[in-house]
């Protein structure tokens, strides 16, 4: 009855009020669902959630609709699975996988039989939060965890946000064979008509152990792309390739833009942010450590190019990001690159025992100031100071500044859309926390960190967008 009065309501006021979507919320369990009952109560879950490779019955004949949300129990682990997303949402009222009860996250485990653990062709506004995405078992390379891609004969993809969701491709000894090209987290744009997909959010989430890349954006035809894309606070580890990679294959593809990499982790990945086929981006109070322990000739914390001379990157900014321990074996190993690129900055970063400090090759109108480049084995062709930065334990990840560390009020003014820094006591992804540079000291910092002699956990806020 309720529902029928709305329905007359928004009948009756269609010309001047927008009607709220009536959203339906279903329960999946592993352990306690069957795809026969109605999926409505945490007493009547599903086995399988609407989407899944083996969802029936019931669950298979659900529609899902804008606004709906589907949630996963906790502590559950479905096998051999590939999650779908079957809908789009709207405006206000997106599609949303998420999870329920206490406990780990559900995982969704696909195994190493095929390809993508997770699928999401042509959709917009859906939201997926606080799941783990798994491969498990042995044998087959090659394949990629997540896919999400504007298909060639569907539309664009837009407004999706995965928030504190886990990815793990399990590529270790025992898992999922031999080295191959193995992207954990795959963007295509492919569409044939002219698209432009985004905006993209992903924050607070953790993605382990890829044979390739931690995540890709693709473009493979002259149209499709992907602009405004937002990588935050999350967390990125042991990725054979590249953490963050962008990639146009030819001049004549489309290209990239507005993305901002800010506040994530990136540790034991060959070369943590990889920007090719890129423009109008920000890369901002990034950590990158460790990259001397993958077994590859060249490792880099940030490279930034014209790959095979399809594009030549413009308007990149480098901004106040901390790189350290790049040592690689082969002579190309460095902080970071720059290579025919057209505007941008490299200003308040802190580049501490690298094989090289830096490369800076055939770029226009490129600014390069007030960084500081530390032990390194060869120079490179950046010169600006050589302080010990005096971080607390470099070693074990902790960057934080000592008392006397010559970083504090050293760094330049960017202005108060980058005024807020790392504060101590952050941990990544679960709790990344900033602060404002002008409250703390007689100027900026130079590298991701505030300076607070008074440290206390009451003077933080959350870093939101």
């Amino acid at each position: 009855m309720m529902a029928n009065r709305l329905a007359l309501l928004c009948f009756a006021w269609a010309l001047t009020v927008a009607c709220p979507v009536l959203s339906a919320t279903y329960y999946v369990s592993f352990s306690t669902g069957a795809d026969t009952n109605n999926g409505t109560s945490t007493g009547t879950p599903f086995k399988h959630a609407p989407g899944m490779t083996s969802c029936s019955d019931t669950c298979a004949s659900t529609t899902i609709q804008a606004g709906d949300f589907v949630y996963l129990k906790r502590g559950d682990t479905w096998t051999g699975q590939t999650l779908t997303i079957p809908a789009s949402g709207t405006s206000g009222n997106p599609v949303t996988y998420g999870a329920y009860d206490s406990g780990d996250r559900p995982v969704i485990d696909r195994e190493c039989t095929a390809n993508n653990t997770f699928i999401l062709n042509d959709r917009q506004y859906v939201t997926i939060e606080n799941i783990k995405f798994y491969r498990s078992g042995t044998a087959l390379d090659k394949h990629h965890l997540m896919l999400i891609q504007d298909t060639a004969s569907g539309g664009a993809v837009g407004n999706i946000i995965f928030d504190n969701i886990v990815a793990d491709h399990g590529f270790e000894s025992a898992n999922c064979g031999a080295d191959g090209f193995m992207t954990m987290i795959f963007f295509i744009a492919a569409s044939a008509e002219n698209n432009t997909n985004g905006p993209i959010t992903i924050q607070d989430s953790e993605f382990y152990d890829t044979g390739h890349n931690h995540m890709r954006w693709q473009t493979v035809d002259e149209t499709g792309k992907w602009d405004d894309v937002t990588i935050t606070r999350n967390y990125f580890y042991d990725g054979d390739h590249h953490g963050f990679d962008s990639w146009v294959d030819t001049s004549s593809f489309a290209t990239h833009t507005n993305f901002e990499i800010t506040y994530n982790e990136f540790e034991n990945c060959r070369k943590a942010i990889y920007v090719y086929g890129l423009d109008d981006t920000l890369i901002a109070y990034n950590l990158i450590h460790g990259t001397n322990t993958v077994e590859d000739q060249n490792t880099e914390g940030v490279a930034v190019g014209d790959h095979n001379n399809a594009h030549e990157p413009q308007n990149i900014d480098m901004i106040a990001n901390i790189i350290y321990d790049t040592k690689g074996t082969g002579s190309s190993s460095r902080c970071w690159s720059y290579f025919e690129v057209t505007n941008g900055k490299v200003i308040n970063n802190v580049c501490y025992d690298n094989y090289r400090a830096c490369y800076d090759g055939a770029n226009t109108n490129l600014t390069e100031a007030n960084n500081v480049y530390y032990s390194h084995d060869v120079a490179g062709n950046c010169n600006d100071d050589a302080s010990d930065p005096k971080w607390s334990d470099p070693d074990n990840g902790n960057f934080e500044l000592q008392s006397d560390s010559p970083l504090i009020n050293a760094g330049s003014d960017q202005g108060t859309s980058l005024n807020y820094g790392i504060y101590p006591g952050s941990t990544w992804p679960a709790s990344v926390t900033a602060a404002d540079h002008d409250d703390y000291g007689a100027g900026w910092e130079r590298g991701a960190y505030v300076y607070d002699p008074a440290y206390s956990p009451d003077k933080y806020i959350l870093v939101t967008q």
